[in-house]
């Protein structure tokens, strides 16, 4: 699940599946095709040309920085740019690997120079985001904030994920297979673990699956919540568990 902000609204959220924050990323479509030129050379086309296109965003550049490109980012960053490549337009991610220098050296740079048409970007350092948000509004370069949960006086299009619901989904699927199973048992145990240090979004995300599975199996529990360093010491923990 997420939360879109809108930047009309401050912090009003609206929870909605995953994929239809497809509706944020259009608000940087509608305004890469209402602002004028920031002094990209895509933009540099000849209006009749680009207005023959039925993309959206044909001939645009969009520069991509998330907070880094860990498993999940780099699912994220693939999916953004394969829809915004369905657009018209072509994509560049930069990896700032959680350092806040490299991450707003490279939106520097896109400013600087005028290359890009528009901004996706996770802030890695939130106490900074404001000022760099306001510096891409100076450039009047369209941008997106992800995972920013930013202040309502910061008036830019956010998406946020709910980490209360985001894997209710997954536990509703996983509990409805077993169900459809019956040789798997009538009663869903799960194992629950992160790959980083136990925290409190962990928890959320666990209880969110947890809810999941409940709400098709209500006898289904977590016989194991724990966390993992890396991925392997996740396997090895999650093979005891369920010996």
């Amino acid at each position: 699940m997420v939360t879109t902000t809108m930047p009309e609204t401050g912090r009003r959220r609206r929870r909605r599946p995953f994929i239809a924050s497809v509706s944020a990323m259009l608000l940087l479509a509608l305004s890469l095709g209402a602002c004028s030129s920031s002094g990209s050379g895509s933009n540099s086309a000849p209006a009749a040309k680009q207005a023959s296109s039925s993309a959206s965003l044909a001939g645009k550049k969009i520069l991509i920085v998330p907070y880094w490109l860990d498993n999940f980012n780099t699912a994220y960053t693939s999916w953004l740019s394969r829809l915004l490549k369905a657009e018209g337009a072509t994509t560049t991610v930069i990896n700032a690997n959680a350092v806040a220098s490299r991450q707003l050296n490279a939106i520097t740079n896109a400013i600087n120079t005028g290359q890009y048409d528009g901004i996706i970007w996770a802030p890695i350092d939130l106490g900074a985001a404001d000022n760099t948000v306001k510096q891409i509004q100076a450039a009047h370069i369209p941008q997106v904030v992800f995972e920013g949960d930013l202040p309502s006086s910061v008036h830019v299009p956010q998406i946020n994920l709910d980490e209360q619901h985001s894997l209710t989904g997954a536990g509703v699927m996983a509990a409805q297979y077993i169900k459809a199973h019956p040789a798997l048992g009538s009663a869903p145990l799960a194992a629950f673990m992160g790959v980083y240090p136990q925290n409190a979004t962990c928890v959320l995300r666990m209880h969110s699956f947890l809810n999941g599975m409940q709400s098709v199996m209500p006898n289904a529990r977590v016989v194991y919540f724990g966390s993992a360093q890396n991925e392997s010491d996740a396997a090895d923990k999650m093979t005891f568990t369920t010996k």
